[in-house]
């Protein structure tokens, strides 16, 4: 028999990628046309006291896309718990899987500053973990480049404008 976690993996699956695409399809409609639709779910009670209209108005003047949830963080949130089942439960002999990475792009959409800080300490216990479990030079190189690869991307992101609105906000 599957452990209830495996059951639920297709469904968790299937909606985190209808989440990344409704993602993907916010950030071309915004560079393509200058705005991005809501795609709130109506029946979901996330409206604040503010009508369906007023709702959409204010989706569409967002600076980042946030799917069908209100914050770019709540989606962060909810693709991480994903993340860390496939990473740490389903696959834990494999340093990444497929759908790993389809999550980990869906978190850098949000350009969430939650979601980028909650990442980078997945992906170093992730790459820890997997370094004693495959124990090579091969893997202590690749352990090195990239703890300087995420130091040197995390130090030139802090200087730029979008990482400084980013610390801004979080």
């Amino acid at each position: 028999t599957l452990h209830p976690m495996q059951k639920n993996k297709k469904n968790r699956g299937l909606i985190a990628v209808i989440i990344i695409a409704v993602l993907l399809a916010q950030e071309f409609s915004f560079f393509a046309f200058g705005h991005r639709f809501s795609a709130l779910v109506p029946f979901l009670n996330m409206t604040d006291g503010l009508s369906a209209k007023e709702l959409a108005s204010t989706q569409m003047g967002f600076d980042r896309s946030c799917s069908i949830l209100r914050e770019p963080a709540h989606i962060a949130t909810f693709l991480l718990v994903p993340l860390v089942l496939e990473l740490f439960w389903h696959s834990p002999e494999k340093l990444f899987t497929k759908y790993s990475i389809i999550l980990i792009f869906g978190l850098l959409i949000t350009r969430s500053g939650n979601g980028f800080l909650a990442l980078m300490l997945v992906l170093c216990i992730k790459i820890l973990q997997y370094n004693r479990t495959h124990y090579s030079i091969k893997n202590k190189i690749f352990l090195a480049f990239a703890i300087l690869l995420a130091v040197v991307g995390a130090a030139y992101y802090i200087k730029t404008e979008q990482g400084a609105v980013m610390l801004a906000r979080t």
